[in-house]
């Protein structure tokens, strides 16, 4: 190696440790910890007009998408990514409420793998014919919250909150909450049709 090329290399690996001295110098100052800033829409509702034997007041800020099997949709929320998928089933001698009610502890307890905890509770409206099971699946589950709501005797109806992104249920909490609320509205408005 000649003389220049040595005094360079010298003067390269000087250059290098003094940028790592220099860089790690000084007292480490924590950061505050962020949070995700989610600005709430007002809540205001409408009349939902489905060719179905059920109608119920949905969220303003949200709109249906159509599946498969009649009077089965999607309630969608674009602006959180949310989807409450609604599945209607009539209650006859062939599909008596224990099978459906049945398939929807079934449902449930599907996310046990991941769930810290499973609350189910009940509520009823005796005077509008509506009988509620709610399951509330606390953990990193893809659904954190599924109900049914049922006249015992011919409606029942189906509903599962679903995110679509990675479950995170401290992050997704707030617009959980949020939309519990909207679902809790349906349920309450919710009115069978002869």
């Amino acid at each position: 190696m000649t003389t220049k090329t040595n005094r360079l290399c010298q003067l390269g690996v000087g250059l290098f440790l003094s940028i790592i001295f220099i860089g790690c110098g000084g007292n480490p100052t924590p950061k505050p910890r962020g949070f995700i800033r989610i600005d709430f829409p007002e809540k205001q509702y409408k009349v939902t007009s489905l060719p179905c034997p059920y109608q119920f007041e949905i969220p303003a800020y949200s709109g249906f998408k159509k599946l498969d099997r009649e009077c089965d949709y999607v309630l969608w929320f674009p602006r959180f990514k949310a989807e409450v998928y609604l599945n209607y089933r009539p209650i006859n001698a062939e599909n008596p409420l224990q099978g459906y009610l049945d398939e929807m502890h079934k449902l449930a307890y599907q996310h046990q793998v991941k769930a810290s905890a499973i609350n189910a509770k009940t509520r009823e409206f005796s005077e509008e014919s509506k009988f509620v099971l709610e399951y509330e699946i606390e953990g990193n589950v893809a659904s954190s919250y599924q109900f049914c709501v049922t006249d015992s005797t011919s409606h029942f109806l189906r509903g599962a909150l679903f995110f679509r992104s990675r479950p995170n249920q401290d992050s997704l909490r707030p617009a959980t909450n949020f939309i519990k609320q909207d679902i809790d509205h349906i349920i309450k408005t919710l009115e069978w049709k002869p």
